[in-house]
């Protein structure tokens, strides 16, 4: 608590002693309070002596639960208080590791994991006695049974994940890639997991285990941001035919994309509310999963209504990415939510169609380039729960 207080003192002096400018927001008056940690909000709290596994990494981790950002004060930021991309490549999730003893060595072995929503089968060979689990959804109680093929029963239990992002990682090469799903809105919903998705591109990135780790997470849909004439573009998934795919046609990012490319991210808007509809979780990238899609990512949850400070930390999580995504070619990160950085001029685009709440100017923004009301509805009656 003492190093979080002292990240929040050092935020609000830097605060007060900037100036404000034109391409600032104006701070509101009142100090940011120092937030307390629930731990409720990173895993289940109950009797049950179940092992608990964090699937956030520990850096991602620290910086969510530390830092609390006021709405409307874009004129500081408490990201590079962290470590960057840390020694343990934090833009990728811990494994869990289930162990077992084995008494049927000669046997091979089944593994099933599975939640109220989703389940996963691991083929596993004889003598097996462990198996790692990668792209857990955090606050969620698993369950898992290990066979042989024969069907005797090698062990079966339940385990907890607790974190408060849910990581993803697509080998080899695709990475900054994470569920949109967790934040709370302002109206004291939760965005759903397992719906939609931001990250790099996959095409030419993942190898055979990452699409098999794309499938295994419910992926049944691309949405590609990039522009069409991309050298690495192509007209379908690289997953497969059978994933839905939609090529935005987006060169840039930030403003330039809100206004040089209505029409691409207004077809982008459309084929997120088809997905939702027809049950098909998306997966949307541009070439790093940063600049383009982040500016997506701040559209789909200020309509979500989710709060403008937790908008800019999921904005601010591409600098646990490598070098390369995470910093530009002087090898600083300037990604970030202060008033030197581009994200800001969007927040200040979307506020200039002055609606009570930020929620409401999204709506408008997209209102306007023509994504039917429909469609924003569809998208938030899918995406939220209680």
């Amino acid at each position: 608590m003492k190093r979080l207080f002292l990240f929040m003192l050092l935020a609000f002096l830097f605060g007060c002693e900037s100036k404000e400018g034109p391409g600032t927001i104006a701070p509101p008056e009142a100090a940011p309070e120092e937030e307390v940690v629930d731990t409720e909000s990173y895993y289940i709290e109950d009797d049950i002596d179940d092992p608990l596994y964090w699937v956030t990494n520990e850096y991602v981790q620290a910086f969510m639960q530390e830092v609390k950002y006021r709405d409307n004060d874009y004129n500081y930021t408490s990201i590079l208080d962290y470590d960057g991309g840390g020694p343990g490549e934090a833009d990728i999730p811990p494994t869990v590791t289930l162990e077992w003893e084995n008494k049927f060595p000669d046997k091979k072995l089944l593994l099933t994991v599975w939640d109220k929503e989703w389940s996963r089968e691991y083929s596993l060979g004889a003598g097996a006695t462990s198996q790692e689990l990668l792209n857990l959804v955090p606050k969620l109680r698993y369950n898992y049974k290990v066979i042989t093929t024969s069907g005797d029963i090698v062990t079966e239990g339940t385990f907890r994940t607790a974190g408060s992002i849910h990581q993803v990682y697509f080998a080899d090469k695709a990475r900054n890639s994470r569920d949109l799903g967790g934040w709370k809105t302002l109206d004291g919903k939760t965005v759903a997991y397992r719906k939609i998705y931001r990250g790099m591109r996959i095409n030419g990135y993942v190898n055979s285990a990452g699409k098999a780790e794309f499938r295994a997470a419910g992926l049944k849909a691309e949405l590609d941001l990039r522009e069409k004439s991309s050298s690495s573009m192509s007209t379908s998934s690289y997953i497969g035919k059978d994933i839905a795919f939609y090529n935005a046609d987006i060169t840039d990012g930030y403003v330039k994309m809100l206004t040089n490319y209505k029409n691409g991210v207004k077809g982008s808007f459309e084929f997120l509310a088809q997905c939702l509809r027809d049950n098909k979780p998306v997966y949307f990238h541009c070439a790093i999963g940063r600049d383009r899609t982040g500016t997506f990512a701040a559209l789909v949850l200020g309509l979500l209504g989710v709060s403008e400070g937790d908008i800019s930390k999921d904005y601010e999580l591409t600098y646990f990415a490598p070098d390369g995504i995470s910093t530009n070619d002087g090898g600083k990160f300037v990604y970030h939510r202060a008033k030197s950085s581009a994200y800001v001029a969007v927040i200040k685009h979307i506020k200039g169609y002055k609606k009570p709440t930020f929620k409401e100017n999204v709506e408008a923004y997209l209102l306007e380039i023509g994504v039917s009301q429909k469609d924003l509805d569809d998208i938030c009656r899918l995406m939220l729960v209680d």
